[in-house]
């Protein structure tokens, strides 16, 4: 792709491209609509086109709004994100609180999963026994020294099964699937502008990241792609999950313990001696102007990319109807389903 700032002419309108001003890993490209957002996020986009649907290295990952940077919620810093689940005294500014405190929050999903019956990924004694080591502080000590590693891989899949449940961990979501990404920035935009907590010149956006050159080409074995068993977790299977895990192999005390995101990480890993790998297009930034984030999820549904399906059960259909997106029913539905919501 040019590096230089250039317009790309499409059919549905003139995209600006840039590179990012805080990051060359980051090319952004400004979509003037709904339609050519969603055409350029697609395997036809100009991003994506010279790969096959089967080679494609992308992942793809909503956001709100384009201040929103990649970073997951456990490091997202003491705010309501943590806050709510942290243990009195426990100091969050430090790398080995901030990791007691990780340890704590998954042997308490662990145990109360498995005291409700529900399956735990890849369960066995061994998985047992690792867990009742968390919190220990010496365990928290030999992460700090570099003598393991935080996550260890044996505890991904538990860790997967948490995050996309909600509990705050270091892993990162993604998709394979553009259009899921794009419906979770529409919909986090749409009600951020709704509720009065968005600025009008605001975008909505979509990350792209290039997994198979981030790994290759930057050789960053600290980056790990992470993906759950899909038949213990029906909701993480509709909506084409998977996760980034951004491991240090020797955790920098000096470091703040928040708010680093993923680009910046992997440019910090470009070695001194290879200073043009920072020219290298890792990332990609797709944003939509936030006011018409209502329209892209209109637009969403008419390819039956809806509440309903990202949440597959009762639970997403409710949320559907609740919302008023029920066009796929035909427009004699939406004006009873008005009238009865005006009653």
């Amino acid at each position: 792709m040019e590096s230089n700032p250039h317009n790309l002419e499409t059919p549905f309108g003139t995209v600006r491209v840039t590179i990012h001003p805080e990051d060359p890993l980051v090319v952004v490209l400004e979509c003037p609509s709904v339609e050519s957002f969603l055409h350029e996020l697609s395997p036809a986009g100009y991003v994506q086109e010279r790969y096959t649907i089967l080679d494609s290295p992308f992942v793809f990952r909503g956001v709100g709004s384009r201040s929103h940077h990649l970073v997951p919620s456990a490091l997202r810093g003491p705010s309501k994100n943590l806050s709510g689940y942290a243990m009195a005294g426990t100091d969050l500014e430090d790398h080995l609180g901030q990791i007691l405190f990780e340890q704590h929050l998954l042997r308490l999903f662990f145990h109360l999963s498995d005291r409700s019956s529900l399956p735990i990924p890849e369960d066995s004694q061994a998985l047992r026994k690792l867990v009742d080591r968390l919190g220990d502080p010496a365990y928290g000590d030999s992460i700090i020294d570099g003598e393991s590693p935080w996550p260890p891989d044996e505890l991904l899949s538990v860790l997967g099964t948490a995050q996309h449940f909600g509990l705050p961990t270091r892993l990162l979501d993604w998709s394979w699937n553009s259009n899921v990404a794009a419906y979770f920035a529409a919909t986090e935009g749409n009600r951020a502008r709704k509720e009065g907590r968005s600025d009008q010149k605001d975008s909505i956006g979509v990350w792209s990241l290039n997994v198979s050159a981030a790994r290759r080409i930057l050789s960053s074995e600290n980056l790990q792609l992470v993906t759950n068993p899909a038949s213990l977790n029906e909701r993480l299977h509709a909506q084409d999950g998977l996760f980034t895990l951004y491991r240090e192999s020797l955790i920098d005390v000096e470091r703040p313990v928040h708010g680093i995101p993923l680009n910046q990480y992997l440019i910090n890993d470009i070695p001194d001696d290879r200073p043009g790998l920072r020219q290298l297009e890792l990332f990609y930034l797709f944003l939509l102007p936030v006011g018409l984030a209502e329209r892209a999820l209109s637009s969403l549904a008419r390819q039956r990319v809806t509440t309903a399906r990202i949440y597959p059960g009762y639970e997403g259909v409710v949320r559907q109807i609740n919302e008023g997106r029920t066009s796929i029913m035909g427009d004699q539905s939406q004006i009873l389903f008005r009238t009865l919501r005006q009653l």
